[in-house]
């Protein structure tokens, strides 16, 4: 008798196994109105967002222009980032916060479970 043989792509939380060279992770401090702290934050390249999980909450994730160049000035949070951070308001897309003190504009929140690299509460593009 033979054994059946079923090939399954393995998923990490919406990026393929393999997706770890898409990302770089760093820490920040991140400076609000109300707080400041170190966070996980990952540069990200264009393919860090193809998974078939990968799609935003709120907002939207990165467009072209904003790979290029470099220091783009856009962030996307993770959704318990959004939750915890920012109390899961709304508004928070369009707004600023300071990255090691650099200005840079909430465009997006992950749908809740997204987290290919399972420590980031944010990402920025990575040039």
């Amino acid at each position: 008798m033979r054994a059946a043989v079923f090939f399954i792509p393995l998923l990490f939380s919406g990026c393929f196994i393999g997706c770890s060279r898409n990302y770089t992770p760093q820490q920040k401090n991140l400076v609000t109105n109300e707080t400041s702290r170190s966070v996980p934050v990952a540069l990200v390249n264009r393919e860090f967002f193809d998974g078939p999980n990968a799609r935003p909450y709120l907002g939207r994730f990165f467009t072209e222009d904003e790979f290029r160049g470099g220091r783009s000035g856009v962030v996307v949070l993770s959704y318990k980032a959004w939750q915890n951070m920012f109390r899961s308001r709304p508004e928070v897309i369009g707004a600023t916060i300071q990255l090691d003190g650099r200005q840079t504009t909430i465009v997006g929140i992950a749908a809740p479970g997204f987290s290919p690299d399972g420590a980031s509460e944010m990402w920025i593009p990575k040039s």
